[in-house]
């Protein structure tokens, strides 16, 4: 019996069908996993329950099946990107070999277009949705974006635009590409082994040792999928590269496991990208003449880029319409207006992407000396810029570990919440000195005095700096007190502070519902 399986290297089309499964299955995850019923996703946290809530769902609803799969394994659709981008550079560079400043430039000068349509499209859909243009608070974020310095800002990742993490993330993997380039092309797999190592190593020293932003940020950035990534190269580099079933074998399990074990969680990002490698060799050798899904998926590789850049500023509006009525028909047919909504939007985006690559793509850099010398000081420079980062985060984890109390500010201990009471305070507080980080504790009794059953969320603001929403669980929609408890840490980004800003925290009754706390309490320490 035969273990191993012969890999074909991935011809252009190859690597567009990957490109265009992995889009849609994050698009549609990006907005099913909003939809209801959602079982949640390991993806930058780990949730023990959400495996079960996976299995129960599909045992109670199994006509949502599509809304409930999506929702949990969709997100792997960027193990794909990451496997098909180390490829693909790899690949590129041995046919032109260059030095990083000409490598960087070209990858970056097709980033930032795609960006800048981002943002406009983005910018058109808030003033068309919500009436209005960007709060401070998100022009803030904007800029992170436009720095793409979002990932290593505690809680900006996911903001203003949820799916753009990615951009800051690729942006890590293209500054040390070449290096781990040549690295692979010297050592071969004993360099994925040593990347595998330094990433692990520091995803569990975060993750487990300091719990610093429950290691939500190591999963945001280059260290946390450098694995994937590397795959990639390595196959790349490899001239006859083959497939043992035993890695198959032990990616199933470990993927399996690592949805019941936080320990393992780390390593189903790996996983699945062997298991999805598997499973395209397989089904690149099915002798049919036509896969009737060939080209369609080709065509959405070939626009990949630009659904990525829009499907994140469309769900809200067609979510509303999801949740008009809790039926899995319907669920489906808003999905399905979701994707054409953005195919249709993202062959727009892409025009305008042309557009304005157009002036800049024929700017060009000169592999010589000079460049070599520049591109040597600016990778370097880029580089101590990512580790000064993590290490003042390390800092400030241990520093975390040594906290004083600051105060509690004025806290309204009960209230009745009205209908017509869009905001109802809990606690009030100025900040009155230069702290780098805060810690905000509280606890209160709740109940629902709506109809319709819902809870209302709380919201922690320091204006135009963080605007954190924590909605209570549906366990707390009931007519008798229950005890809740809430928690934020606040880190300031890298080496600033806060200083003279207010912290509000308050129930936000948005959607005009009802309810009641007493017993309010609130501490808040640095």
């Amino acid at each position: 019996m035969k273990f191993q399986m012969s890999f074909k290297q991935y011809s252009t089309n190859d690597t567009l069908i990957i490109k265009g499964a992995a889009i849609i299955l994050i698009c549609l995850h990006n907005f099913f996993h909003w939809l209801p019923p959602s079982p949640g996703e390991n993806e930058f946290l780990f949730f023990e329950e959400n495996v079960g809530n996976l299995f129960s769902l599909l045992g109670e609803k199994p006509l949502e099946f599509i809304n409930i799969l999506f929702s949990y394994f969709g997100h792997f659709g960027v193990q794909m990107f990451l496997l098909i981008s180390g490829y693909g550079l790899a690949m590129s560079m041995a046919k032109k070999e260059r030095g990083w400043l000409p490598f960087f430039w070209e990858r970056i000068k097709k980033l930032y277009p795609l960006l800048l349509v981002g943002l406009l499209f983005l910018f058109l859909t808030t003033i068309i949705t919500y009436g209005r243009l960007f709060t401070d608070t998100e022009q803030t974020e904007m800029w992170y974006k436009i720095f793409f310095v979002h990932t290593l800002v505690p809680g900006s990742a996911l903001t203003l635009n949820g799916p753009w993490w990615f951009f800051a993330l690729i942006l890590q993997l293209y500054i040390l590409f070449p290096i781990l380039y040549k690295l692979t092309q010297k050592f071969g797999w004993k360099t994925f082994v040593a990347v595998c190592l330094v990433s692990y190593t520091a995803i569990f020293i975060y993750k487990f040792h300091f719990d610093l932003f429950h290691g939500e940020m190591m999963m945001q950035n280059a260290i946390g999928h450098l694995p994937e990534f590397c795959l990639g190269i390595l196959i790349a580099t490899n001239n006859r590269p083959k497939l043992n079933y035993i890695w198959l074998i032990a990616a199933i399990a470990v993927f399996c496991i690592g949805n019941y074990n936080i320990y393992l969680y780390p390593f189903t990002f790996l996983a699945a990208t062997v298991i999805m490698i598997f499973i395209y060799q397989g089904l690149k050798s099915i002798p049919v003449k036509k896969h009737i899904l060939k080209k369609p998926l080709i065509y959405f590789g070939e626009l990949s880029m630009a659904i990525f850049v829009v499907h994140g500023a469309l769900r809200k509006p067609i979510l509303s319409i999801g949740n008009i009525y809790d039926n899995a028909m319907w669920h489906l047919l808003a999905g399905l207006i979701f994707f054409v909504v953005v195919w249709l939007s993202a062959i727009a985006a892409k025009q305008a992407y042309e557009l304005l690559l157009k002036p800049i793509n024929n700017i060009h850099i000169r592999d010589c000396r000079a460049s070599r010398i520049i591109g040597g000081i600016v990778q370097t420079g880029m580089i101590l810029f990512l580790a000064m980062v993590m290490a003042y985060y390390t800092y400030t984890a241990i520093d975390i570990k040594h906290s004083d109390y600051i105060s509690s500010g004025e806290i309204t201990e009960a209230a009745v919440i009205g209908t017509d009471n869009t905001y109802t305070r809990i606690t009030y507080f100025d900040i009155d000195k230069r702290y780098s980080n805060i810690q905000i504790e509280g606890s209160l009794e709740y109940k629902t005095t709506d109809i319709t059953g819902n809870t209302i969320p709380i919201v922690i603001e320091m204006p135009g700096v963080l605007w954190e929403k924590i909605d209570l669980p549906a366990e707390y929609a009931t007519n008798e007190y229950k005890e809740f408890h809430f928690s934020h840490r606040y880190i300031a980004p890298f080496v600033t502070n806060l200083n003279k800003i207010p912290i509000k925290i308050y129930f936000w009754n948005h959607n005009n519902e009802s309810g009641e706390f007493r017993n309010a309490k609130v501490s808040i320490s640095h």
